[in-house]
């Protein structure tokens, strides 16, 4: 298989994050900035003349990443499928001013739908909404649902075929990390929004061929 991971366009949260570097305000389900609509539509227009040619899109089913992939599976022609454990770290949660977090159910099939029309909305998760929480805690549980996510696309992608996950940046350092074997890292890996990664699966050999490509954005579109 040969995965390539995408971040999500810049959301509000991000925006919020990069004038403030608090979280005071923040969405629960931000939607994309207006920048972070010309990221989308950019990344879209670069992959029709790119070497990305996915067999299948997958998305996590927030907001800000169904709102990225949706532009770049239809510039592709290629299906868009919903995945219920590509979410961000923590996932959904409604924050109070003592940094208190609590469970937010996230989008539903419609809602999401409305975002992306082309969505396959995932058979492992009710219609009403795709998260029943708790609210995410310990990096060993998310070490285990990226390689659980990482498996599953191996699964139904076998040999070498290319598959995109359009994601997100805190929960790339993870996947990253369970594809080239990494067991714990104090560093981080810069992921802009829309940032393209791709690394290839055979077996147990794994090659990072790329990180954080982002050929198809002029400088002042670039964010963190």
């Amino acid at each position: 298989m040969d995965l390539v991971l995408i971040r999500h366009a810049q959301s509000s949260n991000n925006h919020l994050w990069a004038q403030t570097g608090g979280t005071s305000g923040r969405d629960p389900e931000p939607d994309l900035t207006e920048l972070g609509e010309q990221q989308a539509e950019a990344l879209a227009q670069w992959a029709r003349s790119s070497w990305l040619a996915p067999r299948a899109i997958y998305s996590s089913l927030m907001t800000r990443a169904l709102r990225t992939a949706a532009p770049l599976a239809q510039a592709l022609d290629v299906a868009l499928i919903g995945h219920s454990a590509a979410y961000e770290v923590g996932g959904p949660y409604v924050e109070d001013d003592e940094g208190v977090r609590r469970h937010h159910p996230g989008i539903g099939r419609d809602a999401a739908i409305g975002l992306a029309p082309t969505l396959s909305w995932p058979d492992d998760v009710e219609p009403g909404s795709w998260w029943s929480g708790p609210v995410e805690d310990g990096a060993d549980a998310v070490r285990r649902r990226a390689a659980n996510v990482i498996a599953d696309l191996d699964r139904r992608h076998p040999g070498e075929q290319q598959v995109a996950l359009v994601t997100h940046g805190f929960f790339t350092q993870f996947l990253v990390q369970s594809l080239l074997g990494i067991p714990d890292m104090t560093g981080w890996i810069r992921i802009n929004n829309t940032g393209v990664s791709r690394i290839h699966v055979d077996g147990t050999v794994r090659i990072a061929v790329d990180i954080n490509r982002l050929d198809h954005l002029t400088g002042d579109q670039i964010t963190d």
